[in-house]
């Protein structure tokens, strides 16, 4: 059985209906019930379901582990996921929508999704947990450097491969670069660091930059990323979007949704 983590911080999102926590160790979360209101989801089996019902093309978009979550109030634990998998759920029905991919029994999941999006993203769902918990009047002025602490490592850790073949073809194709195999092709390179920025925001970046000014093989900047699972879970979304868009544009679109709130476009056409 998963441990309990306390929560620091409750509240709810869209209407009251969805329930929230900041954690002690300031993750956001939504419980399960929050997070199927949220999407309109009906009854109470696995949360797989709905991600078995998607195309192949979101494969890689699994569920992640349960959080056991101790409330302020001190009633009993309630089951959480991480408040990003909302965001990744509703991008991946929007885009099954525009696709024409969607039975008539999962359109209603599709009009919450595009709402949440329009709403909301990875970094927005945080400040409006932060809001409706009230945890933004409580957090220290420290916050950046806590914010170094939990994102980026003392030294460097050991070197693995993050841009896996996987990530690398389907972000080639739709941005135009040719790539076959082996070495990574360098006009690749910027839009790796664009992609770190909407991940983890300029701050994180720009800092990581500081503590590593001259990056190269197995002293490269995501070594010094704490919480690499999750970053590998990051990348993997955006592996979706990049095998689901059908241009650079509507990639660069949905990735800014899916992590920094931008506004929502659906790209019901050809290449924009």
């Amino acid at each position: 059985m998963s441990d309990i983590v306390k929560a620091v911080a409750r509240g709810t999102l869209f209407g009251g209906t969805v329930e929230c926590f900041v954690l002690e160790d300031e993750r956001r979360v939504i419980s399960v019930g929050g997070m199927r209101s949220a999407l309109s989801a009906s009854g109470k089996g696995p949360f797989d379901r709905y991600l078995a019902r998607l195309s192949d093309d979101f494969a890689s978009l699994a569920v992640p582990p349960d959080i056991l979550v101790s409330p302020p109030e001190g009633r009993g634990p309630a089951r959480c996921f991480s408040a990003a998998f909302l965001i990744d759920v509703a991008n991946a029905y929007v885009c099954a929508l525009a696709r024409g991919e969607l039975r008539a029994e999962q359109l209603h999941m599709a009009v919450a999704a595009s709402a949440i999006l329009t709403s909301t993203a990875k970094v927005g769902i945080e400040a409006l947990i932060d809001e409706a918990t009230g945890f933004q009047e409580i957090r220290g002025k420290d916050h950046l450097a806590r914010l170094y602490t939990r994102y980026i490592a003392a030294e460097m850790t050991r070197w693995d491969c993050v841009w896996s073949r996987d990530i690398v073809v389907p972000l080639c194709r739709v941005l135009g670069i040719r790539y076959a195999a082996g070495r990574l092709p360098a006009p690749l390179s910027a839009a790796m660091n664009r992609i770190y920025r909407l991940i983890f925001g300029d701050a994180i970046i720009d800092e990581i930059k500081r503590r590593n000014p001259d990056p190269h093989f197995k002293s490269n900047h995501h070594q010094l990323i704490k919480h690499r699972p999750q970053l590998r879970s990051d990348l993997e979304t955006v592996s979706v979007i990049a095998r689901t868009s059908r241009s650079a544009a509507e990639f660069w679109n949905r990735v800014n949704v899916a992590f920094q709130g931008g506004p929502l476009q659906l790209w019901l056409g050809g290449a924009a």
